[in-house]
């Protein structure tokens, strides 16, 4: 499989001319929302208001483990892919996002999309 590069300008093109951008909680979400375009964002495991605040959806499942991310009693290892401060190495490890299902998503996201 070829690599292939895009330049920044060129996904914010990609983004721009899309109907609908569903990303987590990274890079391309905010360059979506930087660009002016909506964005219907999951992520379980950042409370509501953490990242942009406008044009977005946010994706969430509730009463579930929540917010890890911005918790103050916990820090991020960065070097543990697999980081979940209360559930790592049980079944409920990353429940927050495991959580969140496509029915979820869909119901999220249907009313954004264009008929």
């Amino acid at each position: 499989m070829e690599n292939i590069h895009h330049s920044i300008e060129e996904v914010a093109n990609y983004l721009y001319h899309a109907d609908l951008f569903i990303g987590l909680g990274s890079g391309l979400s905010w360059l979506n929302w930087a660009i002016g375009k909506h964005t219907a964002m999951i992520n379980g495991f950042a409370e509501p208001g953490h990242e942009f605040t406008k044009k977005i959806t946010r994706i969430f499942k509730e009463n579930v483990c929540f917010p890890c991310w911005t918790n103050p009693n916990f820090t991020f290892d960065a070097g543990d892919w697999d980081w979940c401060p209360i559930w790592k190495g049980t079944d409920k490890q990353h429940i927050c996002q495991k959580s969140i299902t496509p029915q979820l998503v869909m119901s999220k996201i249907r009313p954004l999309l264009k008929n």
